[in-house]
């Protein structure tokens, strides 16, 4: 477990020469261990696996990687290796292609499952059937958001199939840690704006970690991104903190590292979206295997001697 005292976002500080009151989370007891870092994939983008995808993707260093992603996760047919719907462009990548990539990129996966579309049953299977050490699981992806409203119309629902999944994924992967989805941002209606307590107060199961998304908007500092991502974090739960998704809206490199710092800082598992887009938005690979912009960035960030 990630464990904060007291974090202080000073380099956001000094480079744009805040005066306001230092970010800090009082989250745990003392410091310690390395965050595990890496990137969410879609994998309906990924293009085929080839020696140069994973030259490119093991040059960033990931410990983690995010299957089948995040939205994706709710609409992906492991057995045919796409979307459902699908689209004439998406790549097929079937189960098979986890534990090659894994291999090929020296990374773990970080499993996201389907807890909407599926059953337990199914994604059990999946997870078996991906060959891999079963390591990291995520109950779901952003099931607060508002087309969710009809399976988990608050937190106490989707707290009850937390409760309902976790022993049976327990038994059978007794070293995975658990995750369960929480909101990180201020929201605009009762359903979101209770999410979080109703979340925590009402899971019976033994969960690993809290997860979170932080994205900043075009119109905002990383600073006040923090200050609406602070008020809706429940503090002194003991468990691990993901951030599985993290980005900046502007793609602006310095917003970006200063975002980066800051999570990678206080999180347990800090997962950049994405690795490869097909819009391009976020990418750190292009569909034809070079690096963008915010690929560079992570490759120096990644790799120290790298100018």
């Amino acid at each position: 477990m990630k464990v904060i005292k007291c974090i202080i976002f000073s380099l956001v500080i000094l480079a744009i020469g805040c005066t306001k009151d230092p970010v800090v989370i009082n989250n745990q007891d003392t410091l310690g261990e390395t965050t595990l870092k890496g990137f969410n994939m879609r994998w309906r983008n990924t293009p085929k696996l080839s020696e140069k995808l994973f030259t490119y993707v093991d040059s960033l260093k990931p410990d983690l990687m995010r299957y089948p992603g995040g939205t994706m996760a709710h609409k992906w047919n492991w057995k045919e290796g796409v979307a459902s719907p699908s689209n004439s462009n998406d790549i097929v990548h079937k189960i098979e292609n986890v534990k090659l990539f894994a291999d090929g990129v020296n990374s773990n996966i970080i499993f996201v499952l389907d807890v909407v579309n599926s059953t337990l049953e199914n994604q059990l299977e999946m997870l078996q059937q991906a060959n891999v050490p079963v390591k990291y699981i995520e109950l779901g992806n952003e099931l607060y958001s508002d087309h969710y409203e009809t399976e988990f119309p608050n937190g106490k629902a989707y707290a009850d199939t937390v409760n309902a999944w976790t022993p049976t994924l327990r038994a059978h992967f007794p070293n995975a840690k658990i995750g369960a989805v929480m909101l990180g941002r201020n929201a605009g209606n009762d359903r979101k704006a209770n999410w979080n307590t109703n979340v925590y107060n009402n899971i019976l199961a033994e969960v690993d970690a809290f997860i979170y998304h932080i994205y900043v908007t075009e119109t905002e500092t990383v600073q006040e991104r923090v200050e609406r991502f602070l008020p809706t974090f429940i503090e002194n739960t003991g468990k691990e903190l993901w951030i599985t998704e993290y980005g900046a809206h502007s793609h602006n490199l310095n917003q970006l590292n200063e975002l980066a710092n800051y999570i990678e800082s206080i999180a347990d598992v800090a997962l950049s979206h994405c690795l490869i887009s097909g819009s391009g938005n976020f990418s750190k690979i292009t569909p034809e295997i070079e690096y963008t912009p915010e690929g560079l960035e992570y490759l120096k960030r990644n790799n120290p001697l790298v100018n």
